[in-house]
């Protein structure tokens, strides 16, 4: 069965989709833009965005269950491939356990002028 879950931290999402879904212990994020949930705004700068984008994930994940202690798999998508090595800088402090696996990918342009987006994979653990 297929879960559809949200997280009430996070803006509302600006298409047609579930913030994740479920699939046994398995959670699929959509990818998450930096905007704020307060002013739907995003922060000038790959450090800032890339903190806004991990602080909404970290809700979508906590919220439902998990952390990225279990994250799997990331996908970035970012649209300028000079600024991978920021984001890297400040990807990489979320994670303490070892990095999950990732891929990132070049864009030309994504949703509200943001200059990237970030998807997960985790596992939900039994409690």
């Amino acid at each position: 069965m297929i879960k559809r879950l949200t997280s009430t931290h996070i803006p509302a999402p600006l298409g047609s989709y579930a913030a994740a879904t479920q699939i046994g212990s398995v959670l699929f994020t959509s990818g998450q833009l930096p905007l704020s949930p307060e002013s739907k705004a995003v922060p000038e700068g790959i450090i800032a965005q890339t903190k806004q984008v991990m602080t909404n994930l970290n809700h979508v994940l906590v919220d439902n269950g998990t952390s990225f202690d279990h994250v799997a798999k990331t996908t970035v998508y970012i649209n300028d491939l000079k600024l991978l090595a920021s984001f890297d800088q400040v990807y990489r402090t979320y994670f303490h356990d070892g990095y999950p696996a990732r891929t990132a990918v070049l864009v030309s342009e994504l949703p509200a002028q943001a200059l990237l987006e970030v998807d997960m994979v985790a596992e939900v653990p039994e409690d």
